[in-house]
């Protein structure tokens, strides 16, 4: 298990790392850059510093 993953299945309910607005964002915007994930309303700079690969990773299985 990657330090992503690790970070990913704390006892952390979704609504406490993202909320809906902003997966809504990503699934538009499509980021793939830590960069691109700060432009989206919502998503701070310690969410980038935790999760930006996985997100990232996750978002780049379901291009179009």
């Amino acid at each position: 298990m990657s330090d992503d993953d690790v970070k990913l299945t704390k006892a952390l309910k979704p609504f406490w790392i993202l909320r809906n607005s902003s997966l809504l964002d990503m699934v538009t915007m499509k980021p793939t850059a830590s960069n691109q994930l700060l432009e989206i309303k919502g998503i701070s700079t310690k969410t980038v510093e935790n999760y930006d690969k996985a997100i990232i990773s996750i978002l780049g299985q379901y291009k179009e």
